[in-house]
């Protein structure tokens, strides 16, 4: 009782905290609500024990929600692991397939397929209800593969005006397709086409992936089409699987190790390969792009030749948007001078092998034609002046008028908000949930993830503290979760790839499977909290609609809690006494997201703050220039964008991209000026 005692407590203060002392819920209406009716019946004042709900009280609120879960029973302790060991078999079966390029993968796990896996795990003993399976899970499957239905070149039409490319668009695919029919009649001299799509957020590059794939359907041979992602996020959005994964790299092993061994299945599926997209370029450091190729080398048994001689390898992406993480952007070299590269670490020596490899994609294309913001010129000009570096003081005027009074900010509507700072998404995602569910008659649940402490007596205030630190780059899992159903999620966690569950991705949380362990426990008529986490969460998206899990709803798949070791020596969490592990669910409400995470999303209106991601003396650093970019290009219109404050002058004005990076770029503004000249005048001869 103590510990559900000092939980509470934490709980009430981190609201408070949101109240009084966030800029981005400073005087929240919506979160002094939920505060008094929270202190109506405190039972730490009142020092009584909490109100445990009644064992229906979920499954009559399932009924009146209409849950997924509410005409079925709720699966045990049993059910979750046997569905999370199902869920992660069919997460390899499609990863296998996608990386093999197979249509219409599977979607249902046969009792054969969940025998087998059980019996690998030593967890055949778990009970697994038998349901009636598609022919597709139970029959053997062949794959045939068909002959050609048509050129590459004549496709490559036909899927630009499916798809109503635009000029530069179709150009792109057709300069990959006009090669492949080249490299079919003359494999031996036609040698690689190396070509780079670039151009803003919103000139539509996904699309040509798109029209790409439906090249490769069309012919029967979507398994020589190779399709990924510098990030899991990048990945899913293209339907395609991460760089790191098909290429068999390790982010944790030294760039000058020798290729792992690969199996001879994994080559040959790699040798039948005729184009690799790599979406999301601007995130793929030099050394990554090196390790790339010398992987695929390894894969293609074809070590002389730039990655292991695929014809065509297709990089897209806006070097204007975020860099990676842990390395440099593979635009710029770090190498001046090659007389010192013995003196250089090997990860600065691999930066610079890929950077030359990157100066081998001769063949650019740039997008012009602005297709999120089409309907907007004014925000189309604005963006691109922000790009050039060239926003005047009109624009600064025009931008802060789109400032909204704190107390017209509502999420009811579906509002979304954008925010490079964690401690303000943690405190606005908590107001939106609650005014979302509010709005619309949802129960609320909240969750108080587990912390297992080393040290033996801890303070009130290192335990408020660590439950009130959220989810960051740092720990996957949020100290509170705040869950109501029908809300949109985000997982912070690649968890199955192969079923686009991963660090970035969104979707609908439809339900949750209570731990008998973690009854709720009475907080107000539509407030229920659980002093720890849920068994599993119930996600839905369109790419689940066709999924058949045993045990588990058709349609959805689920997410069970992980563990993370919070430690003092981090900065992040300093104030702790000792080593603490949180255990608790990798998703978080997805009304609110870092820049990083909005990168690639479209949306109607949205709350921006564009405020750099750290504070010092009590004021946020100068916005980035990135996250300025990516933030204002995530919108449709102008009227679509809404301010959380207004924007410092120093946040906006003279805020440029970096001259390394400009510098770069004039190259490939050359390259396309050529790329474009070259293909037009084979046009007149075609």
């Amino acid at each position: 009782m103590a510990e559900h005692y000092q939980n509470y407590t934490a709980l009430f203060q981190t609201l408070q905290n949101a109240v009084r002392d966030s800029d981005a819920t400073k005087d929240s209406p919506v979160l002094q609500g939920l505060i008094r009716d929270l202190g109506r019946e405190n039972p730490v004042e009142e020092r009584r024990p909490f109100i445990q709900r009644h064992d229906d009280f979920y499954q009559q609120i399932r009924h009146r929600q209409h849950s997924v879960l509410s005409q079925c029973s709720i699966p045990s302790a049993d059910e979750v692991q046997a569905a999370a060991k199902a869920q992660d078999l069919l997460h390899l079966q499609m990863l296998n397939e996608i990386e093999g390029g197979v249509q219409g993968g599977t979607t249902s796990i046969g009792n054969t397929d969940i025998d087998d896996l059980l019996v690998r795990q030593c967890d055949a003993d778990i009970p697994i209800p038998r349901q009636l399976v598609t022919s597709q899970a139970t029959n053997p499957r062949m794959l045939v593969e068909l002959g050609p239905v048509g050129g590459f070149t004549e496709l490559g039409l036909r899927a630009a005006s499916t798809y109503t490319l635009n000029g530069l668009q179709s150009m792109a695919l057709q300069l990959v397709c006009r090669f492949l029919d080249k490299y079919i009649d003359h494999p031996d001299s036609a040698g690689q086409n190396l070509q780079y799509v670039g151009g803003p957020g919103g000139t539509g590059k996904s699309r040509i992936v798109d029209a790409l794939r439906d090249v490769f359907a069309a012919r029967g041979q979507p398994h020589h089409l190779q399709i990924t992602g510098t990030s899991g996020s990048a990945a899913a959005q293209i339907g395609g699987t991460t760089l790191h994964s098909a290429c068999g790299l390790d982010i944790h092993h030294s760039s000058d190790r020798e290729p792992p061994i690969f199996p001879e299945a994994k080559k040959w599926r790699w040798k039948q390969k005729l184009v690799l997209v790599i979406d999301e370029v601007s995130m793929l450091g030099g050394a990554t792009l090196f390790q790339a190729n010398c992987r695929l080398q390894a894969l293609r048994d074809c070590p002389d030749k730039p990655y292991g001689g695929i014809p065509v390898v297709l990089l897209m992406g806006d070097f204007y948007q975020f860099a990676p993480v842990l390395e440099k952007s593979l635009l710029v070299d770090r190498m001046i001078d090659p007389a010192y590269a013995a003196s250089l670490g090997q990860a600065a020596i691999a930066h610079h092998r890929g950077h030359s490899l990157w100066l081998m994609f001769r063949t650019v294309i740039l997008l012009e034609e602005q297709v999120r913001a089409r309907d907007d010129p004014q925000l189309g000009a604005l963006l691109d002046r922000v790009r050039a570096g060239t926003q005047a003081r009109e624009d600064f005027d025009l931008l802060n008028t789109r400032l909204v009074d704190r107390s017209q900010i509502t999420f009811k509507a579906g509002l979304r908000a954008i925010t490079p700072l964690n401690r303000n998404r943690w405190a606005l995602n908590m107001e939106a949930l609650v005014d979302w569910a509010r709005f619309h008659t949802k129960h609320i649940s909240i969750f108080i993830s587990t912390h297992t402490w080393r040290s033996r007596t801890l303070s009130q205030q290192e335990v408020a503290q660590t439950i009130e630190q959220g989810d960051s780059s740092n720990c996957k899992i949020p100290g509170i979760f705040f869950y109501a159903q029908g809300m949109p999620v985000v997982v912070n966690k690649n968890t199955y790839t192969g079923l686009r569950v991963v660090n970035g991705a969104e979707f609908t949380a439809v339900d949750f499977i209570p731990d008998p362990k973690f009854p709720g426990h009475y907080l107000a008529d539509d407030v229920t909290i659980h002093f720890g986490p849920p068994l599993g969460i119930l996600l839905e998206s369109q790419e689940t609609k066709d999924l058949t899990i045993p045990t588990l709803p058709a349609g959805t798949l689920l997410i069970r809690p992980i563990t993370h070791v919070l430690d003092p020596a981090n900065s992040y969490y300093k104030f702790l006494s000792g080593k603490c592990t949180r255990r608790g669910l990798p998703v978080v409400p997805a009304f609110v997201l870092t820049d990083y995470k909005a990168q690639g999303k479209t949306f109607v209106d949205v709350l921006l703050e564009l405020r750099g991601n750290r504070v010092a003396n009590g004021q946020p650093s100068r916005c980035d220039f990135t996250s300025l970019y990516v933030q204002l290009s995530r919108c449709k219109t102008l009227q679509g964008i809404r301010l959380l404050n207004l924007v410092r002058p120093q946040d906006f004005l003279g805020n440029k991209p970096d001259q390394g990076i400009v510098d770069a770029m004039r190259r490939l503004t050359d390259l396309a000026v050529e790329t474009r000249r070259s293909f037009e005048s084979q046009q007149c001869f075609t």
